[in-house]
Parts: C-alpha cells; sequence; structure tokens
C-alpha cells in the first residue's frame, strides 16, 4: 500500500476510468471530474495533460436567440437582438414589412408608401394619397384633395380611387 490507501492496481484502473469518462462526457468540468472519482481537480488536469488530452474550455452554450418565423414568408428565422420582442420578418421581406402598396389619386399608377406615412395621413383626415407633388396639385385642382371619412381614405389606400 501507498500513501492515500490506493494501491498501484487501483490508481491504473481510476486512471482508465478517468480516460473513459472524459471520452464520454466531453463537456466535463475538471471539478465535476474529481469530484467524480475523488480527486482534485489538479491531478485531473496534471493527468489529462500527460497523456496529451486537449483540456480547452469546453462551454456548454445554447443559442439562446429564439428561432421565430417570419410575417410574411413563414421562413424560420433568427431574432439578432436579445429581449426585443418586434415583429419577425426575414431580410428579403424586411421591405413589404415596412411598405404598403397603393395606387395615386389622381393617376392610378400603383406604388409603395411607409406605413407610417398613411397612418399619418389618415388621422389628418387627408382624402387622397398621391405618388408625387405634381399629381397633388393635379388633384387639387381638379376638386379630389378634400378632407374625407377614415372608410374612404383606407379604401382609397388599398384599392385606389374606383367608383
Amino acid at each position: 500500500m501507498s500513501k492515500g490507501g490506493t494501491t498501484k492496481w487501483s490508481r491504473k484502473r481510476r486512471r482508465k476510468e478517468i480516460l473513459l469518462y472524459k471520452e464520454l462526457h466531453p463537456l466535463a468540468t475538471l471539478t465535476e471530474i474529481g469530484e467524480q472519482f475523488g480527486v482534485t481537480k489538479q491531478y485531473i488536469s496534471q493527468f489529462l495533460r500527460s497523456n496529451n488530452i486537449v483540456q480547452g474550455k469546453a462551454k456548454r452554450r445554447k443559442d439562446s436567440r429564439p428561432i421565430r418565423y417570419c410575417k410574411h414568408c413563414g421562413k424560420r428565422t433568427q431574432m439578432a437582438s436579445y429581449g426585443v420582442y418586434y415583429p419577425v420578418v426575414c431580410p428579403e421581406c424586411k421591405f413589404y414589412h415596412k411598405k404598403l402598396l397603393v395606387h395615386c389619386a389622381f393617376c392610378k399608377t400603383p406604388f409603395y408608401r411607409e406605413k407610417k406615412t398613411i397612418r399619418y395621413k389618415f388621422q389628418n383626415k387627408e382624402k387622397m394619397i398621391y405618388c408625387s407633388l405634381s399629381c397633388y396639385h393635379k388633384g387639387e385642382k381638379d376638386g379630389l384633395t378634400k378632407k374625407r371619412t377614415k372608410a374612404e381614405i383606407y379604401r382609397n389606400a388599398l384599392y385606389g380611387n374606383k367608383q
């Protein structure tokens, strides 16, 4: 018997078991392995180093960014920022998320306008949505540019001025 009450045979067996345990549990820390076999983490570190086993800092990490689905196309998307819960859209759909297809009240040309701009016009009860300032002035001359109800504004924004 040597000091510590272990024989040479039991040390060899313990070393084999440590190697086997490390293979089966590559993410286990030195402290966890030491507690499993009743030795210090320093002993485990020296033993693994002498057997040329890489001990890099293995981290048990999960990708904590939640996986969500695009509101427009339904594809899986990972949120870039943490804890932010804006409506999730993929980069391909970002344009369509912020803009709406509307029709000019004067020339009937379809064009995209930001939702917040349409909302602003809606709140100010502007009668029509125009693609340009020149169409706005032409609409003024024709009498199209008047205050109107919310239903008229919404209907015109989505379908144009079809009557």
